[in-house]
């Protein structure tokens, strides 16, 4: 089962999204439905703290949405456990050069003013045909 559950933006703008269950090719269209119907915010906050399984579709979505999230001049920021299956899929993939990763929530305010900037598709393209995978 997969559950995405959004928050009201605070009084910061930082509107937190907690995804629940398996996202993967049948979970997907679920997530888009949600993120497209999102409130206007500052920082978006994906937390995956209790996402048990993502395979490469949910990869894709994660990363289509930090594209969208920046090209909307947004913050975006992932909250994800260090010892979670999708912290690993992050560091495999070298995600977390495009997005900033923590392993707990904030309890508010901007995103961290160290964040990495963004790299290009076509970075995060290259990084995964490293690991092996098709580009």
């Amino acid at each position: 089962m997969f559950e995405v559950l959004a928050a009201e933006p605070t009084s910061d703008g930082t509107l937190v999204v907690r995804l629940h269950g398996e996202l993967d090719l049948q979970q997907e269209p679920l997530l888009w439905v949600a993120l497209d119907g999102l409130p206007e915010h500052a920082l978006l906050v994906l937390d995956l703290r209790r996402l048990e399984f993502i395979d490469s579709s949910g990869v894709r979505a994660l990363f289509l949405a930090q594209e969208q999230t920046a090209a909307a001049g947004r913050d975006y920021l992932v909250v994800t456990p260090l010892a979670g299956s999708a912290r690993r899929v992050f560091e495999i993939l070298d995600l977390d050069r495009v997005a900033w990763v923590v392993d707990t929530l904030p309890h508010a305010g901007p995103a961290p003013a160290r964040r990495r900037a963004a790299a290009p598709a076509a970075d995060w393209s290259r990084s995964l045909q490293r690991e092996g995978h098709p580009g």
